[in-house]
């Protein structure tokens, strides 16, 4: 079972053209993005992000290394 958010950011990163560009990324470099969550939560007071439940979703998904796999494989499902 997913988490709801990723069903909108599927549908967001798909509007955008993104999703392919996003599976590459949770593939090859996963081991880089609970470096890069930790820098958006300490940096967040700088963003000011307009849903704040979305981006600690997204901060806490990016150092879930198990859930990102799992998200990478829902992004790759969705855009076939």
């Amino acid at each position: 079972m997913q988490p709801s958010e990723w069903q909108v950011w599927a549908d967001s990163l798909k509007q955008w053209g993104l999703q392919k560009m996003a599976c590459v990324l949770v593939e090859q470099a996963h081991p880089l993005l609970p470096l890069v969550a930790q820098v958006m939560l300490v940096g967040k007071p700088l963003f000011n992000p307009a849903s704040d439940g979305q981006y600690s979703a997204l901060v806490a998904l990016m150092m879930d290394e198990d859930q990102l796999s799992r998200f990478g494989h829902f992004l790759e499902e969705q855009s076939v």
